[in-house]
Order: structure tokens, then C-alpha cells, then sequence
């Protein structure tokens, strides 16, 4: 979360509803913000398509009945946490999802598809926007924040690039010749990015060997541009656009989308679709092509752009630095206590995580990663598979929750004001000096009430992070908000991780992609990434781990500790040094 200048902003005439919605916005379409505060995977609507995939896939043999409940309970809750799909649907949402082992597929196959037409998505958005407006004039950020959680997951859910929707909120929210003087900016903001399909055309520069496989061309609707006329030439040099050595233009046309950068990963599909076929017949094939291509509209308007492939979603999670690569990887094999078994299926998982980041396929990186999380996870007899991973998993990921929460709002607290925070911090009493306890104390403790109505004062236009400091602050000062907010990300996990083994099931049994694989990509990543982290941290520590079974069980335990200390206690001083893992249980 950064300050952006907004210097061509008139406050004057701006609520703080407003602000707070466009900086929200921006931490929901930055590629690197953490988890917890990008946007869902699935909203209301999605969960319907969802739901009817997933009984379709049960009829087809290829999922299990059992995921049908699991996807009816998420829905369930989502639908009574939206106040717009609640609007929307004209009757009681159990009518729709009551559902037993006698109920019949094909009925409940009927409901959904009435439920997902009442929550049709341009009707949907529709009353979202107008929601919206109303809570931004109202300064309701909580409504604000849930009403953007849902937009943002439908356009997204919808087949729109996160890449488009921060490219147009850019220029307009923060270009500077264009003056953000009116709540009015919002709506013509969304008017702007209204889905509407164009016709592409798409031109990449491909090796001179695709000529050899011109007769699929028709099949793909790829021609080789043999000479440049007057028209391409403009904007060719417009864009400085020029084939590599042994590279010839390839065009891909009739590309009908509403988003510039899903049209050009649309033609580069059928680039990877043309040379991996090509490829069960000539292993050796190198067909290659420049990885940004000119994205010209056809219709309408004549606009144009270069677009490259957009980030590998494995590479939006924390980098370390190079210091700390070397320390921790020395440190690795320097105290690694895994043995026999469980190094060798160490040493398999580090494979698979660099495949992973190599290869930008997400179908592909999915179906690895979830390998990944089957080779970590010690099976049992008496369940199945997805429900041993998630018992193994989630205990571990729910050690750091709030230790991430804390530590990534401390950051945003240095990047704002990082001599201002070091002063706040100092004036705190603690028997400890390590700045992230200190730093929790003042944001849950009640002595310090007015230092936190101070530095509310401080943060002037920077809603966004004096919400995000408020509510931290609510749930650690409460040990009941404390542990229903642990116990929904509980919740919500064991969702997200059902819905990846699903994902990798209908991707290997169906060869079906989800639109939302990107998050799902981004998820899967930062859970493994997580659980290695800790049990790195347990073989290279004094505890000397030396199996995965121990390590795993060692977290149940741990996490077991962690909620017990939080309930007994009867003040923050008790439990914060456990949440952030300054006591080791």
C-alpha cells in the first residue's frame, strides 16, 4: 500500500468515502499486494458457474458428489455477505440451494441456473455500481470494500485483465492533466471500462520456420504478413515495433474480447497450441516469437498497443534480497535435519517449484503445484486425499496469519512515514525490543487509544490506511473478533484449497480452464511457499524435524497452542508475543 500524489486532486470537493475507494482500487489492482487484500477468486455469481460446473464434471465421473456441498455452503455465505445478490434474487436463497444426498442433480442443476440468471452479471454490476455510489457518499468503507471486493472478482471472472482495468484506472485517476475534482469521476471511470467486445488483430514477430506449417494456418487464423502497406507500416513505427533476426510478422486476426491484453494472450494460444502439436511430431521444434506483439482494434476505433505476456502469477509473492537468498540457502544445508524419505521428497518439491516458475503455463503451473502439496502431505487411510491436505495445511498457515497482517501493515507504516513509525514505536513499554511486538501493542492495546487517534489525524488523506489501521487494531484489541477472524480464514481456505484440487482435476480430466486460474496460481504458490517456510524453519531450528509426518504434526500442535494462549488470555499483552511468534510455544 503506497501513498500515490494526487496532487491534481481538489480535496475540497471530495468525500473521504471517495478517496478511500481509489485507494482501495489500486491496492486491488496492484499485482503484488499481499493475499489477503487482492481480490477473491469467486464472488456470488461466479460461485453459480462454479456450482453448475461442478455438477456437470459429477455427472461426467471426473469429481467427486461430495465437492457439490462444499461449493453450496461457500455460496451460501457469500450471497448473505452481498448485499447486492441479495437485492437481486426474489426469494430466499435456501430455495435455491436446498440440497440433500436425495436431491436429484438435474434439480438442483435447474435451481443454480435460475439463481446464476437472477444474478446475471451485467444486472449485477449494474446494482453494484449504484450500491456503490450510495456507500461512497455515505462513507461506508465497509461497504465500499466489500462492494469493490465483488467488482473487481466480476470483470475478472468476467475475462477482463487485471492488466486493462489498472491500465485505465492510471490514467485516469492519477494522469495529471486531468483534474479528480468530483465523486462524478467514479462513475464516468466505469463507464470507461464497461465491457465491450472489439475485433483484434494481433502481430507477433515469429521465427521463419512457422512457414513450414502454413497449411494449419486457416485453422488458426494466422497469415504471414508478406508485405507491410502503408497502414501496418504507421504502426510499426509507432511503436518501434521490429521482427528479431530470422523472425518474419505473423497476423492473427478476428479476436473478438473486450480487453487489448487478453486478445494478444488469445493469439499467442494459438501460437503455443500451433508449435506443441507441431512438437509430437518433431521433438526438436523451436518455434519462437517475440513476447510482445501489436494489439491493433479493427472496429470501432483504430486504437493500438504494444502488449507483452503479462507476470508469471508465481512471481507476484515476496522476492527475498540477494543477501538473504545466500544466508537462507546456506542455512538450509547447513542444518537441514531431513532425512531418508523426506529429503528426497525435499529435493523433488524444490524441482517442482522452479518448473513451476519457469514455465507460464498456469494450466500446467496448477497441476504442478498441487503435486507439489501431494508430495508434501502424509496420506491416511481413514480420508481422503484433499481432506488429509487440508488438515495438514491449514494448521500451518493459520500460525502467520496474523503475524502477516501485522508485519504487512508495518510496512505500509514505514513506507508512509518511516521516521514517524520508529517515534511511535519508541514511546511504547515493552519487555521486549523487537519492533513488530511493539508496534502490535499500540495498535491493540487500550493505553494507547489516543497515540492511535493521534496518528489517525496524521494520516490526513490516506484513508485507505487509517481503515486498514483501525480495523487491525478492533481485532487485536478483542479476543473474540481475534479468533472469528482466524477461524473465517480457516473457513475460507479450506474452500480455496478444494477449489484448487477441483481446478486440477477438471483441468486433467476435462482440459477445462477456469478464468480465475491466475488466483488460484497466486494462491496455491503463497500456501506452499508458507508451509516450506515453516518447515524449513522446524529441521533447521533446535527442534531438529526430521520428517515431513513429525512436521506436520508438530504444526497442529503448535497452532493448537497458539489458539489456547489467545482464548485464555484476558488483555493483548498476553497473546500478541504469540501471534507474532516472538514466543515459540
Amino acid at each position: 500500500m503506497d501513498f500515490r500524489k494526487t496532487d491534481h486532486w481538489v480535496y475540497d470537493n471530495l468525500s473521504e468515502g471517495f478517496v478511500f475507494c481509489i485507494q482501495r482500487l489500486d491496492e486491488l489492482f496492484f499485482d503484488y499486494t499481499i493475499d489477503s487484500y487482492k481480490p477473491r477468486a469467486l464472488n456470488s455469481p461466479s460461485l453459480c458457474f462454479e456450482l453448475l460446473n461442478v455438477i456437470n464434471e459429477v455427472e461426467n465421473g471426473n469429481i467427486d458428489k461430495n465437492n457439490i456441498k462444499y461449493i453450496i455452503e461457500e455460496l451460501r455465505l457469500a450471497v448473505q455477505e452481498d448485499t447486492v445478490a441479495k437485492s437481486l434474487i426474489n426469494t430466499n436463497i435456501d430455495y435455491f440451494l436446498s440440497y440433500n444426498e436425495t436431491t436429484s442433480l438435474s434439480e438442483l442443476s435447474l435451481r443454480i441456473s435460475v439463481l446464476e440468471r437472477s444474478l446475471e452479471r451485467y444486472r449485477y454490476i449494474d446494482r453494484l455500481k449504484k450500491c456503490l455510489y450510495d456507500a461512497v457518499k455515505q462513507n461506508s468503507k465497509d461497504k465500499i470494500n466489500s462492494l469493490l471486493g465483488n467488482f473487481v472478482t466480476t470483470y475478472i471472472n468476467w475475462g477482463i485483465s487485471k492488466k486493462f482495468l489498472y491500465q485505465h484506472f492510471n490514467k485516469f485517476f492519477f494522469n495529471k492533466s486531468v483534474e479528480i475534482d468530483s465523486e462524478e469521476n467514479l462513475k464516468l471511470f466505469f463507464d470507461k471500462i464497461f465491457p465491450k467486445s472489439h475485433n483484434y488483430s494481433v502481430y507477433f514477430s515469429v521465427s521463419k520456420n512457422i512457414r513450414l506449417l502454413q497449411d494449419s494456418f486457416k485453422f488458426f487464423k494466422i497469415k504471414i504478413v508478406e508485405e507491410i502497406d502503408a497502414k501496418l507500416k504507421a504502426y510499426l513505427d509507432k511503436h518501434n515495433f521490429k521482427p528479431n533476426k530470422g523472425h518474419i510478422i505473423v497476423h492473427l486476426s478476428k479476436i473478438m474480447v473486450p480487453d487489448p491484453f487478453v486478445a494478444r494472450d488469445i493469439a499467442e494460444n494459438r501460437l503455443k497450441t500451433l508449435r506443441n502439436t507441431s512438437q509430437l511430431f518433431f521433438h526438436a521444434s523451436h518455434l519462437k516469437w517475440k513476447r510482445s506483439a501489436i494489439v491493433i482494434q479493427t472496429c470501432c476505433e483504430n486504437e493500438s498497443l504494444i502488449a507483452s505476456n503479462q507476470i508469471n502469477p508465481m512471481k507476484k509473492s515476496r522476492n527475498y534480497k540477494s543477501n538473504e537468498v545466500s544466508k537462507n540457502t546456506n542455512k538450509i544445508f547447513n542444518n537441514i535435519a531431513l532425512n531418508g524419505e523426506s529429503f528426497e521428497k525435499f529435493n523433488r518439491i524444490m524441482e517442482l517449484h522452479s518448473i513451476c516458475l519457469i514455465n507460464s503455463t498456469p494450466e500446467n503451473q496448477i497441476v504442478n503445484l498441487w503435486t507439489i502439496i501431494e508430495t508434501l502431505i502424509p496420506s491416511s487411510k481413514n480420508k481422503s486425499r484433499v481432506q488429509c491436505i487440508c488438515d495438514a495445511i491449514i494448521p500451518i498457515l493459520l500460525l502467520k496469519y496474523m503475524n502477516k497482517l501485522i508485519l504487512n501493515l508495518f510496512n505500509d507504516f514505514n513506507r508512509w512515514n518511516k521516521t514517524k513509525t520508529s517515534d511511535y514505536i519508541n514511546e511504547i513499554e515493552s519487555l521486549s525490543d523487537n519492533q513488530l511486538e511493539k508496534f502490535s501493542l499500540l495498535l491493540a492495546c487500550d493505553q494507547y487509544e489516543e497515540k492511535r487517534q493521534e496518528i489517525y489525524k496524521e494520516f490526513e488523506n490516506f484513508a485507505l490506511l487509517r481503515n486498514r489501521t483501525y480495523k487491525i487494531s478492533s481485532i487485536l484489541n478483542s479476543t473474540k473478533k481475534l479468533m472469528n477472524h482466524i477461524e473465517r480464514h480457516r473457513l475460507n481456505v479450506t474452500w480455496q484449497i478444494r477449489r484448487i484440487y477441483r481446478t486440477r482435476n477438471m483441468i486433467v480430466h476435462s482440459g477445462k480452464t477456469p478464468k480465475y486460474i491466475n488466483i488460484l496460481v497466486e494462491n496455491t504458490h503463497d500456501y506452499i511457499d508458507q508451509v516450506i517456510s515453516e518447515v524449513i524453519e522446524m529441521t533447521t531450528s533446535n527442534y531438529r524435524i526430521n520428517n515431513l509426518e513429525q512436521a506436520f504434526e508438530f504444526g497442529k500442535i503448535l497452532n493448537s497452542e497458539l489458539e489456547k494462549q489467545v482464548k485464555k488470555s484476558t488483555k493483548p499483552e498476553d497473546y500478541i508475543p504469540y501471534l507474532i511468534s516472538e514466543i515459540k510455544i
